[in-house]
């Protein structure tokens, strides 16, 4: 389905599939995404797996994702804008090993992705990561903070601007 606006809910303990996520607005591959999705005002916590599962042009504004089982937003798309979001907590107590599928957030094969007004902080793993094949994104005016693996971690990527991000 697209062109769907969630606004002003929370959602909670939720047990979506290894990898997906209470929201799922894509899947592996972003031929298998949503378009033009709008989550805005959200408080989605304490769900298993992943709290959002990003989708093609899709934008999460304002909300609060936190401890949620392994990622608290992530996944693949293309024109993904996320502004003014709170992520903490991600994979809280660290269950899971924080070097692989954990943390605050790990964005992969994204086009275009925007992220910024953003705070990450207290998750076990990387705050802001972007793992494989992220093109032309622009990380800017996020703050992270008290992770346990990297602030701020960018692998096998390019085309990026990273500025006036503070960790």
């Amino acid at each position: 389905v697209n062109n769907v606006t969630i606004r002003k809910l929370a959602i909670t303990r939720y047990t979506p599939p290894a990898q997906m996520g209470a929201i799922r607005g894509g899947g592996p591959a972003r031929t298998q995404s949503t378009e033009r999705w709008v989550l805005d005002s959200l408080d989605v916590h304490h769900n298993a797996n992943l709290g959002v599962r990003i989708g093609n042009r899709m934008k999460v504004l304002r909300s609060n994702l936190h401890h949620n089982g392994t990622i608290n937003i992530g996944g693949v798309g293309v024109g993904i804008l996320v502004d003014g979001v709170e992520v903490a907590y991600g994979n809280n107590g660290c269950p899971n090993d924080p070097g692989f599928e954990a943390g605050g957030s790990k964005f992969a094969a994204t086009d275009s992705l925007i992220v910024r007004n953003s705070w990450f902080h207290h998750s076990c793993g990387p705050g802001l990561w972007l793992d494989i094949d992220n093109r032309w994104y622009v990380l800017e005016n996020n703050r992270s903070e008290d992770n346990v693996r990297e602030g701020i971690k960018i692998e096998i990527s390019y085309g990026g601007i990273v500025r006036n991000n503070a960790v």
